[in-house]
């Protein structure tokens, strides 16, 4: 499969907002600290700090999806 240069400069980009997203999701779930409100961590934090990943890499997505239907998918089609 040969793809062109387009066709990689607009998979960089999603894959990087898509990072930058999870990124600061993981940055969240840091910033966030449940020993604020309780004496030690509850059992359902260590999975919400993985959600949290989740949830930044999808908006990333998002994020990624609007720019690339509006101008990067008639520009790789040109």
């Amino acid at each position: 499969m040969i793809i062109n240069r387009r066709d990689a400069i607009v998979i960089f980009i999603g894959v990087m907002i898509m990072a930058f997203g999870a990124l600061v999701g993981g940055w969240i779930s840091v910033i966030i600290d449940p020993l604020y409100f309780f004496e030690h961590p509850p059992a359902w934090w260590s999975q919400a700090k993985n959600i949290f990943i989740v949830i930044g890499g999808s908006i990333g997505a998002v994020g990624y999806w609007i720019p690339y239907k509006m101008f990067l998918e008639k520009w790789v089609n040109r």
